[in-house]
């Protein structure tokens, strides 16, 4: 009696969730470009009424929202599943590769093939089973550390995504419309497109819900599910690749829709509390309630046009998830601080003619290479003045400018990584993950909208200058505004908590990068192949003024990151033995934060989000320097550098005269490696 006394009543939870489904399952019958009245409908469902009717209710309507309920109930069961048989509260599809994955595959085979709707959710299944499975694989090595689980699907996430950046770079006159599904929409999704993944979401679906039993064993410890008798290594495989089925073939004809399967579970194990067994069937059904409303509201937002879903479930689900992190700390978060580990070089000395050594002869790689090679002996004649006026003009006024902006913003990448994992004492902290890249891009893309209001007239790029002319600036202060952000909503009975830091930048990271995708798609064709290509983060068209903007902050970024040298090797303690040596940690922390916003906005302003270099360069500074935090500044600044211009030189020469954007290449050369170094770890 006493255990029932505790636990929630379910069956109303139940109730009123199938209630509010069927409600918003009859708006959705209900709403369009025209109202549907219910006397109408009720004909219409009998058989009878016009043709525009039957048509407008049962072949547009109706499997739409068949589609969004089952698909948000595919993606809500799939979240629960990698949350609880990762032990993590930030796992889901759209954190663990497999959306990004799928989506990829999706965009690589559109813009390069044609092929046949039929063949789309298996692509989308292949690429998202390979991109889960490959981050399982990483993270997997003995047992699924929920730290090790969000750091390999993280990379394999960043990788897929600048694949497909640089895919819609070359993909012409559909690069909009594939922005548009990018997005994540259920516009004119018919009963072609629910018949081509019923299947797919059905039967996985059906199977995790019988299967409720050993799930919730997978959730104890494994030495006791063991004990259990339950084969703990094959269930979660098997629950594992069901979930990977469910989010990667949704992804084939909605196109990317991350929030349900983040925001599902958590609200769902909020109301269940301690009874595991309905965890799994309620995030299900939340999952279908929440992308209903999501859709229902983007074909009435914006009448008669439709706002991509994927903007309304980042809009509903991030301040839910925010709210929920305020409300009480969660459970199974990554708060690590990585072990002690010998340093490959031991001498400081070689450390520093190492950096040296990469920052003076990194800049001949961008200075030599290009559409058209130089010789050293030509490069040299054309900075003396000395060679002809094509090679001094080569060197003097595309190539030097270019190369030393581009050491410039490796150095502000990687040093504003570098600060935000010693702040949050997180490795998988970065400019991009804490949300601080997506607001940037955000207040950039939103220019050029301001723009064309500014400069409306006949002509559809009018607004194009006025943009370019404040872009530094605007992206510095959408930065610093989601820095701030962060900052307050993780703010917690006057503390600050890095756990939480690292949440909610998350949340707020995915938020603006929906809210990013979804206004480039809402916008329209004018300007989308320019921000597109700003977006991928490229070094194409800067000049000695792009420079001089740019030295001021890194002056003051490095001298900032040299005053915080001695605050963070405190904050490296526990935070009492911080305080006991009277460092007052929010407001360094605070300062930590504001120098960090600076150095990553001021690069996206002139380049675009170039986000692995702070995610990959400071794990490998600390591999090669040890724990000493001066020789890590010498080593990012060095290696941020080199990285940053080895990736420029390559986009320029591997496809010339086409250009691949810097961000691409980094992340193609870095996510490997990063996975080399995540599957070396024990």
């Amino acid at each position: 009696m006493r255990r029932a006394s505790t636990e929630t009543n379910i069956t109303p939870i139940y109730s009123a969730t199938i209630l509010v489904i069927a409600a918003l399952f009859l708006i959705g019958l209900l709403s369009g470009q025209q109202w549907t009245t219910p006397e109408t409908l009720w004909s219409v469902l009998q058989g009878q009424g016009s043709i525009i009717e039957r048509v407008s209710v049962l072949e547009l309507r109706l499997p739409r929202n068949l589609l969004a309920m089952l698909g948000g109930a595919a993606l809500g069961a799939a979240g629960a599943i990698m949350q609880g048989v990762t032990r993590n509260s930030l796992a889901s599809p759209g954190l663990t590769g497999v959306i990004a994955a799928a989506a990829f595959g999706v965009v690589g085979t559109q813009t390069f093939f044609t092929p046949d709707a039929l063949w789309l959710p298996v692509i989308s299944l292949c690429g998202g089973l390979l991109g889960g499975m490959l981050t399982f694989v990483i993270a997997g090595r003995g047992r699924l550390q929920p730290e090790r689980v969000v750091l390999a699907g993280i990379a394999v996430t960043a990788l897929c995504t600048a694949l497909t950046t640089g895919t819609l770079l070359v993909s012409g006159s559909e690069a909009a419309e594939l922005y548009y599904w990018l997005a994540g929409s259920l516009m004119g999704r018919g009963w072609l497109q629910l018949k081509l993944v019923a299947v797919w979401l059905i039967l996985p679906l059906v199977a995790v819900l019988l299967l409720r039993r050993p799930f919730r064993v997978l959730q104890l410890d494994d030495e006791l599910a063991l004990a259990m008798g339950l084969a703990v290594g094959r269930w979660r495989l098997l629950f594992l690749v069901l979930a990977l089925i469910m989010a990667a073939a949704l992804v084939s004809v909605t196109g990317p829709v991350i929030f349900i399967g983040l925001v599902a579970p958590h609200i769902a194990r909020r109301l269940i509390r301690n009874q595991f067994q309905h965890w799994l069937p309620l995030s299900a059904l939340l999952g279908g309630l929440l992308l209903l409303a999501a859709d229902t509201l983007a074909r009435q937002l914006a009448f008669p046009q439709e706002l991509p879903v994927g903007m309304l479930t980042a809009l509903i689900g991030a301040p839910w998830l925010l709210y929920l992190l305020n409300s009480r700390e969660p459970a199974h978060v990554a708060n690590t601080r990585e072990p002690h580990k010998k340093p490959l070089l031991q001498r400081t000395t070689i450390l520093f003619w190492l950096g040296c050594g990469l920052i003076f002869l990194t800049p001949w790689l961008g200075l030599q290479f290009g559409a058209t090679d130089l010789s050293w002996q030509q490069v040299l004649a054309g900075l003396l003045g000395e060679g002809s006026s094509h090679v001094e003009r080569v060197v003097m006024d595309l190539r030097l400018p270019r190369t030393l902006i581009g050491l410039v913003i490796g150095i502000h990448f990687a040093l504003s990584g570098w600060l935000l994992q010693l702040l949050t004492r997180n490795p998988l902290a970065e400019a991009g993950i804490l949300g601080i890249s997506g607001g940037a891009s955000l207040v950039a893309v939103a220019a050029f909208v301001v723009g064309d209001w500014i400069q409306s007239g006949d002509n559809p790029y009018g607004g194009i200058p006025f943009a370019l002319q404040y872009l530094p600036l605007l992206a510095m202060l959408g930065g610093l505004l989601a820095a701030l952000a962060v900052y307050g909503l993780s703010l917690r009975n006057g503390g600050l908590s890095p756990v939480k830091l690292t949440l909610t930048g998350a949340v707020l990271a995915g938020m603006l990068h929906a809210l990013t995708t979804g206004g480039l798609a809402f916008w329209g064709h004018a300007h989308t192949e320019l921000v597109a290509q700003w977006l991928a983060g490229s070094l194409y068209g800067t000049t000695w003024a792009h420079l001089e903007a740019l030295l001021p902050w890194t002056a003051l970024g490095m001298i900032g990151v040299l005053i915080l040298l001695r605050p963070l090797s405190a904050m490296q303690l526990e935070d009492e033995q911080a305080r006991s040596l009277g460092l007052n940690l929010n407001r360094w922390r605070a300062i930590a934060l504001v120098v960090a916003a600076l150095m990553a906005a001021s690069a996206v302003g002139i380049v675009g989000p170039v986000g692995f270099i702070g995610l990959l360069v400071p794990h490998i500074s600390r591999r090669l320097a040890g724990s000493g935090l001066l020789v890590q500044f010498l080593m990012c600044t060095a290696l941020g550098a080199t990285l940053a211009v080895v990736a420029d030189t390559l986009g320029r020469t591997i496809f010339a005269p086409y250009e691949l954007p810097v961000g691409v290449v980094s992340a193609a050369l870095g996510v490997p490696f990063f996975l080399y170094l995540l599957s070396r770890q024990p």
